[in-house]
């Protein structure tokens, strides 16, 4: 994926994906947006969509993710919105 250099938006909300997300995902220096809640996805949250730094909204809410958040996200100034809900996450954000 990180050929696409000029994706600006990744939505793919209750389309019924499964499995894990794979590394790297990223970089991607104009994706803002990457929604993938609502879907079957599970492991843990790579930390390479930090790698996504123009990111401004990321959603992976009501999934199975598990494990904790990863600390590389602290990097991502522009995001304003992050919606974890309904997964198994543990630990601080």
């Amino acid at each position: 994926m990180a050929q696409l250099t000029t994706l600006e938006s990744i939505y793919l909300q209750y389309t019924g994906l499964n499995g894990t997300i794979p590394e790297p995902f990223g970089p991607m220096p104009n994706l803002t947006v990457i929604d993938l809640g609502l879907n079957h996805l599970n492991g843990t949250i790579p930390s390479s969509l930090a790698l996504n730094t123009a990111l401004v909204s990321l959603s992976l809410k009501s999934n199975q993710f598990s494990g904790t958040f990863p600390a590389s996200f602290s990097t991502l100034t522009n995001l304003t919105t992050l919606d974890l809900s309904s997964n198994k996450l543990s630990g601080d954000v």
